[in-house]
C-alpha cells in the first residue's frame, strides 16, 4: 500500500503501537490455547489448527510492521537519499527492498497458513464424520496434507516471484507538490 510523506507522527504512532497489540494479541491467543489444550471447550476446537491459525495471525501484523518502519519512521531520511540521489541512496534502497521482500513473504505465508488451517480443520471434521460408524479414529496429523501442500506451494511461486521480479521500494513524487513524495512496495 502505498504511504503518503505528510502523515502525521501521532497517526504513525497510533499505527505502530495498533500493529504491535495485534501482535502481542496473537502471542496470548497462542499462549492461552497452549495452557488450556486439555480443557473441553478449547479441545473442541482442535489446539493442533489453532495453533497454525494464530501463527498466520501474527505473520499478517508483522509484515505491516515492517512497511510502517520503512515508510512512516525513516520517511525524512528516504526523500532525503532519493531526491539528492548521493552515493548512499543506491545502499539504501537496496536494504529497503529486503524490507519490501519481507513484507510480501510474511503477508503470504500468513495468509496462506490461516486459510489452510482452516481447510484442514474442515477436511478433519469432513474425515471424522464421513467414518464415524466405521470406530476410526482421524487424529489432526492425518488431516494436514493440504496444510503442507498448499504451504510448500506458496513457498515455491514466493521463491518463484523472488527470483525473477522481486517487489521494490519506489518513490513517487506528487506531481502538483514536490516536496510530498508516495511510496510504495511494487513489483515492475
Amino acid at each position: 500500500p502505498p504511504m503518503s510523506s505528510d502523515i502525521p507522527e501521532w497517526l504513525a504512532i497510533v499505527c505502530f503501537l495498533s500493529l504491535l497489540s495485534a501482535i502481542i494479541y496473537c502471542a496470548g491467543s497462542w499462549i492461552f490455547v497452549y495452557a488450556f489444550r486439555v480443557k473441553p471447550i478449547v479441545a473442541m476446537g482442535q489446539p493442533e489448527f489453532l495453533y497454525n491459525m494464530c501463527l498466520g495471525a501474527i505473520l499478517l501484523p508483522s509484515s505491516v510492521l515492517f512497511f510502517v518502519v520503512v515508510a512512516l519512521f525513516n520517511l525524512d531520511r528516504i526523500k532525503t537519499l532519493m531526491l539528492t540521489g548521493d552515493g548512499t541512496a543506491a545502499n539504501a534502497k537496496s536494504q529497503i527492498n529486503v524490507y519490501c521482500n519481507l513484507w510480501v513473504w510474511l503477508d503470504y505465508c500468513g495468509y496462506a497458513t490461516i486459510y489452510s488451517a482452516l481447510l484442514c480443520k474442515i477436511y478433519r471434521t469432513k474425515l471424522i464424520t464421513q467414518d464415524f460408524r466405521k470406530g476410526i479414529k482421524i487424529l489432526p496429523r492425518h488431516a494436514m496434507a493440504p496444510f503442507v501442500l498448499t504451504l510448500l506451494l506458496v513457498v515455491g511461486i514466493l521463491i518463484a516471484w523472488s527470483a525473477t521480479g522481486p517487489p521494490k521500494f519506489s518513490v513517487i513524487t506528487n506531481a502538483h507538490d514536490e516536496n510530498k513524495i508516495d511510496i510504495q512496495c511494487r513489483s515492475e
